[in-house]
């Protein structure tokens, strides 16, 4: 949108409107300020969170209200163009840095020019987009008002917020960053011959997604499986590990810690096998006339399951939070960021509920995807595997593992076996 100097400085000329906003900066020692406006921060995050609501827009960073092009000093562009991301990235739930193309333009003014920041913000079809702390804005006309309550509903079902996290572009990331051998190769394992056309099977899957403004982008399911680097593009999408010698998390005890990127499949085999064979894992064992005999303290089984469902039905939407394993003495806790989908608590689950998956594309492929380590598909399309852990670990040990509600988080703790003496 306005592409070229000529095409802006005719934008200006003409006003304000609903695609087209602008201000002047200044700068009073190290803070900035909106001209009639206040603080920067609160007021740019109103008009991204605006233009992101309604159908995109620009906005330009060095022109005063009356369309005098007053532009930014040379040497306070690269902090105007840090500020902007910082704002769309800091101060709007959720995030939407990724929706912003940011580029400093020369004007003509007089017989010389001046330095404005062009700020491109394309709209999101499938988040509505607030001020942190504040209620939802949108463009009406040249002006950007707060979406009323009753208007609200009708605001997220038109963006698209009703769609599932997992089936959303990414729109930082193109079709160029899927393993299309990857997928060719899953079609040929589960459908016993090879894909006519990868680029369709793409589509018919909901790897890929289109729209009429930015084309083709990953979804959020299909750079978690066969993304080459899915933590590129999206934020928090790992398992991190820590093992402790103490009760609670101390880093001066800690033992060893690990992180473990990738696709689902690469993170959860990495974690999985490392847990089978950490020195930092308890080891029960039982003592009689005949000696020592050492065995597992934990059901690896048990501990799979836990991680799979951390990975499979964490909230994806919750940017920069990323799945916790850590291991304690007597205990492992794996934490999955998100809360308890469907309202349920956790006598549901002890009960056999069958939930509503948060990430049901996600889990499709789970189901029918092998691990490595285990040469078992990842996720039992029955939905008996919660209640599988809860035995098997019980068994082991005598003690039902425990799951623990935070705020934005779950937590399932399976505990070890202990030592046994004849």
């Amino acid at each position: 949108m306005y592409d070229n100097a000529v095409e802006l400085l005719r934008a200006i000329g003409a006003g304000e409107d609903s695609f087209l906003e602008f201000k002047e900066l200044i700068f009073e020692g190290r803070k900035m300020v909106a001209a009639g406006e206040g603080q920067a921060p609160s007021w740019l995050a109103r008009q991204l969170c605006a233009f992101a609501n309604s159908d995109g827009g620009v906005l330009v960073l060095g022109v005063a209200d009356s369309s005098a092009i007053v532009g930014v000093e040379p040497d306070r562009i690269d902090e105007v163009l840090q500020f902007v991301i910082n704002v769309g990235r800091e101060n709007v739930e959720p995030p939407l840095d990724h929706l912003l193309l940011i580029d400093s333009v020369q004007l003509p003014v007089g017989i010389g020019t001046k330095l404005v920041v062009k700020v491109e913000i394309r709209p999101d079809f499938y988040a509505v987009h607030a001020p942190r702390g504040g209620r939802p804005t949108i463009r009406s006309g040249n002006t950007t008002r707060e979406v009323s309550m009753e208007a609200l509903p009708r605001l997220l079902a038109r963006r698209g917020s009703i769609t599932p996290v997992d089936e959303r572009p990414v729109l930082s990331a193109t079709v160029d960053d899927l393993d299309r051998d990857g997928i060719a190769a899953y079609h040929q394992a589960r459908f016993g011959r090879p894909a006519d056309d990868v680029d369709r099977l793409m589509r018919n899957l909901k790897l890929v997604v289109d729209d009429d403004v930015s084309g083709s982008h990953p979804t959020v399911a299909g750079l978690l499986v066969f993304g080459r680097n899915p933590q590129a593009h999206i934020g928090g999408a790992r398992i991190d590990i820590a093992a402790y010698n103490s009760d609670v998390p101390d880093t001066d005890r800690r033992l060893d810690s690990r992180s473990f990127g990738g696709t689902v499949l690469n993170q959860i085999d990495q974690t999985t096998a490392y847990l089978g064979s950490s020195p930092s894992l308890a080891i029960a064992s039982s003592k009689d006339n005949l000696g020592r005999v050492d065995r597992p303290a934990y059901s690896m089984r048990a501990v799979q399951e836990a991680v799979v469902n951390a990975v499979a039905h964490r909230d994806y939407a919750l940017v920069g939070a990323q799945v916790r394993v850590q291991i304690f003495p007597d205990r492992i806790e794996v934490t999955s960021p998100g809360r308890l989908p469907n309202s349920l608590v956790p006598d549901d689950l002890y009960a056999g509920a069958q939930p509503l998956r948060r990430n049901q594309l996600l889990v499709g492929f789970l189901t029918h995807m092998p691990g490595p380590w285990s040469g078992r598909v990842f996720m039992e399309s029955m939905g008996e595997g919660f209640l599988t852990m809860v035995r098997e670990s019980e068994d082991l040990s005598g003690r039902r593992p425990e799951l623990r509600l935070q705020t934005e988080a779950v937590t399932v703790i399976i505990f070890a076996a202990i030592a046994r003496t004849a």
